[in-house]
Parts: structure tokens; sequence; C-alpha cells
């Protein structure tokens, strides 16, 4: 599939003259005590195009990944790979879009129970994650209903299939959704990390009011069959949260969420059946270009913390990022730093 999309851009491009470039330029650093530091540099140029017509539209996007990490001017970890190629055409109130794209729903912050396709971590400056081969449809209807369904290529070469449907009314925002992945291999699902190994079907609830607290709930279920019984087994994921605005400043926002599991969390060898985490965030903008972010996250079956303090200066396309991330048992103890220019 890529090296077709490859192809399309390539002559698209040729015959074009609305072809978009830009891009994003890093340069970091990471610290551990009794660790040598690590240098961090990347670049991930991007090519858009679109093409409007009298009733329809079709637009394209390619993007490539390229990351080098060192320590001591030796390279430790190399990356260059597609972001992202797709192809988008749009009608009315109609949309589909083929390629390698980011698929991404569902209304919590950090303990994300919907995460099944994306890694965003709104503790990472640089906003990335990874992309699913998929053909994505969308459909917007009149009365503030959209309807999705896609089908998804995995590394395997298996296709899965799920859909979505969301409701906006006076009193919130509803979604559900729904995937089937008849994949045996052992995977990785999710954000926080959902460990499975059966052909599976996973099933979503959400709800988010934006009110005067805003409040939020997301709900998963991973039902799955067991060969060797022929039993059928169900655990499941949820969260809760609401934030809140303080006006002071530039508008203090508090948010906190709780997350509850049942099953699929793999520490070393074992599987816990159940598992209870929390998040505490505070963020304040101060003047117009400094931003202060602080996370505390708990997770009280273990007892372990962990702390990340993120100060942002942004002026224009540049943006520069010092982070200091405290971890109970020391371990993750780290300091970091970001340099960001968009183009």
């Amino acid at each position: 599939m890529y090296n077709f999309f490859y192809l399309i851009i390539i002559i698209t491009n040729i015959f074009s003259q609305d072809l978009q470039f830009r891009g994003q330029l890093w340069f970091g650093s990471e610290s551990k005590k009794n660790q040598s530091n690590v240098i961090k540099l990347g670049y991930l140029p991007t090519l858009y195009n679109r093409f409007d017509f009298k009733s329809n539209r079709i637009d394209l996007e390619y993007s490539y990944y390229i990351d080098r990490q060192y320590i001591r001017n030796a390279p430790i970890n190399t990356n260059n790979e597609p972001y992202r190629y797709w192809i988008r055409y749009s009608i009315n109130r109609f949309e589909a879009r083929l390629g390698l794209q980011k698929i991404a729903f569902g209304s919590a912050k950090v303990l994300r129970p919907m995460a099944w396709f994306d890694e965003i971590d709104i503790r990472d400056p640089l906003s990335k994650t990874k992309g699913v081969e998929a053909l994505r449809l969308r459909y917007f209807t009149e009365n503030n209903y959209v309807f999705w369904f896609w089908l998804m290529q995995n590394d395997h070469k298996e296709i899965s299939f799920g859909g979505r449907g969301e409701i906006s009314t006076k009193q919130g925002e509803w979604g559900i959704t729904l995937h089937h992945d008849p994949s045996e291999a052992e995977q990785i699902i999710g954000q926080i990390p959902f460990y499975i190994t059966e052909s599976h079907t996973r099933l979503g609830l959400e709800f988010r009011y934006d009110g005067f607290i805003g409040s939020w709930f997301e709900g998963v279920s991973f039902i799955k069959k067991n060969n060797a019984s022929n039993n059928w087994n169900q655990n499941s994921m949820f969260s809760v949260g609401m934030d809140y605005t303080i006006p002071i400043g530039g508008g203090l926002l508090i948010m906190s969420e709780l997350l509850n599991r049942n099953g699929g969390h793999k520490i070393e060898l074992e599987i816990e059946e159940k598992q209870t985490l929390s998040v505490f965030s505070l963020s304040l903008p101060l003047g117009i270009v400094h931003q202060l972010m602080a996370i505390s996250s708990q997770d009280w079956k273990n007892n372990k913390t962990y702390n990340y303090l993120r100060w942002s200066v942004i002026y224009d396309t540049f943006s520069v990022n010092s982070m200091v991330s405290i971890d109970s048992d020391k371990i993750g103890n780290q300091l970091q730093f970001t340099l960001i220019y968009n183009h």
C-alpha cells in the first residue's frame, strides 16, 4: 500500500500548483541519575495537496518520520519510517480516507480507555502518535449525528473492522464504538496497556458534558472466547473525569480522572486482575508565551506515584519545553528539554 500511495502523491504534486510543504524539527536531551545524557534529534517533513471541484474535494498527505538518539556522539537509536500517507474524498456530509492515518476518539485526557489506535499523550510536547493502515468512512447528518466505519490491516496482514456513532444533545455528547479483531497474536492495546492474546470484540461507551464543571465517562469491554474451555470471557476498563477553570491569571485549569480496570494488566509474567489509577493535573498560562503544567498520578494497588512538571515557552513557530519527572521508586526520575520549530 505504501508504494501505491507514494506514486499517487508524486504524480499529483507534479501537476499541482497548490502543494503545501510544512514540517516539525526538534532537538532534545534527557538526563537520568547515574546515566549518560541522551541527545535527541528529529524532523517530520509533510507534503499536503488539495483539489477542489464543484461539489466535492480530494486531498492527500504524506509525511516521513526521522528520529536520531545519541549518547556521547554514538547513535543508540535510529528511526526512519512513513508517518502518514493518505488520500481523502469528501462530498457534502460524507468523507472516505484511505491509507496510513490517525484514528482517535474519546473524551478522557490522561487515563484513556478509548485509546485503541493512538498513543496521544498530553505530556508529550511533540504530540506524536503512530498511525494505522485503514479505510475510514464518516457520514455527518443534519441533526448532529456522526457515523464512522473502518477496515484496518495489522502487522500480520489481517483485517479487522469496526464502527462508531456520535450523538450531540443539549445534555451532552454520546459515543458508542464497536471493533472486532480476529487476530490470535499477542497484542498490547491502548495507552494504558491492555494485554490480549485472542480474537476479540471491543465495545466502548462514552459521554461528555461541557457545563459549569466539565465531566466525562469512558467504559470499555473486551469480549473474547477461551478456545480451551469454549467459554466467553469479558474484561473491562472505565474512567471518569472532571475539569474546572478557576479565573486566576489566564485561567487555572484543574482536572482529575479515575480509572479502574479488570484484567489485562501485565507485570513481568503476571496478569493483574484489578488495578485502580488516578490523576490530578493543573494547567496555567502565564502571560502570552508561558505555560505551566503539573500532573500527579497514583497507582493505588501497587502504591506508586508519578509526578510530572512542564514549563513551556511558545513564541510564534518556536517552543521551548523543560520537563521534570519524579517517580516514587526513583527509577524513572529524569530531566528533559525539548526545542521545537514548526514551519
